[in-house]
């Protein structure tokens, strides 16, 4: 970080709490019926990754209001593979998504891998 960086960081430090107070308030009213929701999303997520058999050890589940349309993500990470998996709802539908970490990978995956996900869709 550059010495200007710290220095506005610096200055600004006494209205981060102020911030946060504000971001909260705002999320717990734009978002405060959706509480009763993230235990399930929860439970979803964890359900998928049951089926989807990958053998490794999760961390989670973390919980992200989204600010855009509505919503509320859920995030478990896991740990050997080094990956997110989200999974979540907004006004217009579910979402379930990851990123490819090792992209490069996916040139490993052999014709029957394919075949199948084609299937599937």
């Amino acid at each position: 970080m550059t010495k200007r960086a710290e220095k506005i960081i610096r200055e600004r430090s006494n209205e981060f709490p102020h911030w946060t107070r504000t971001f909260r308030s705002f999320l717990e009213i734009s978002y405060g019926y959706l509480r009763s929701t993230d235990t399930v999303e929860a439970d979803i997520l964890t359900t998928l990754i049951l089926i989807s058999c990958v053998r490794d050890e999760w961390d989670g589940p973390r919980f992200f209001p989204l600010a855009v349309k509505c919503g509320l993500e859920v995030i478990f990470r896991a740990e050997k593979i080094e990956n997110q998996f989200m999974f979540g709802t907004n006004e217009h539908r579910f979402f379930l998504s990851s990123n490819l970490t090792y992209a490069e990978n996916l040139r490993k995956m052999n014709d029957d891998f394919w075949k199948r996900r084609r299937k599937s869709l």
